[in-house]
């Protein structure tokens, strides 16, 4: 900027957006010559609604961060809470969960966060009542997100009739990381 002499340089512009550009092109609202320049590669991520497995592991991450970020010591989601948060359809995707557990850590008055600490728009779309009447069971040795984990994975060995391969496929993880979680919550055909 401001020089007379050019300078090279080598760049990669990552950009995203929530639109269909091709049609944004055909009806004239975007450039097809800088869409051209722009998609080297295209990556297309399915909304977090269509990725529930991923929300337990999602959550412990950004509590992870958030707790180091706000200074509190948040790392637990009880049953019902985690429930809501499977339950949610998330119209702001991962940006939305963010925020949400953002809030849901400044509320927090102890080390877990509870339904009563979340936003009433996850409480609003089911009712507690069907929460606490729900067919999750939590062990004593494992954490309440490994509890989901677990369940999940087990609910998808079972749709795909323990072929481990499909499975993975399914959860979008490596068969070997789906082998590593099998073994870590004791799952077999016999579980």
């Amino acid at each position: 900027m401001g020089s007379t002499k050019p300078v090279r340089v080598d760049v990669r512009v990552l950009s995203s957006t929530n639109q269909d550009i091709r049609r944004m092109i055909e009806r004239k609202l975007f450039r097809n010559d800088l869409y051209y320049r722009l998609n080297t590669m295209e990556i297309t991520l399915p909304p977090l609604r269509e990725r529930k497995p991923d929300i337990p592991l999602l959550i412990e991450m950004i509590l992870q961060d958030l707790t180091h970020d706000m200074g509190k010591n948040v790392m637990n989601v009880s049953k019902m809470a985690l429930q809501l948060f499977l339950n949610y359809n998330y119209p702001g995707n991962v940006r939305e969960l963010k925020n949400i557990l953002e809030n849901a850590v400044a509320l927090c008055e102890n080390t877990t966060i509870h339904h009563y600490d979340l936003p009433q728009v996850l409480i609003e779309e089911h009712s507690t009542d069907s929460l606490l009447s729900g067919s999750m069971t939590l062990s004593n040795s494992l954490k309440p997100l490994a509890v989901i984990e677990r369940k999940t994975i087990l609910e998808f060995l079972d749709q795909c009739q323990w072929d481990m391969k499909e499975t993975a496929k399914l959860l979008n993880i490596d068969k070997s990381t789906l082998w590593r979680k099998m073994k870590k919550y004791n799952l077999s055909p016999t579980t």
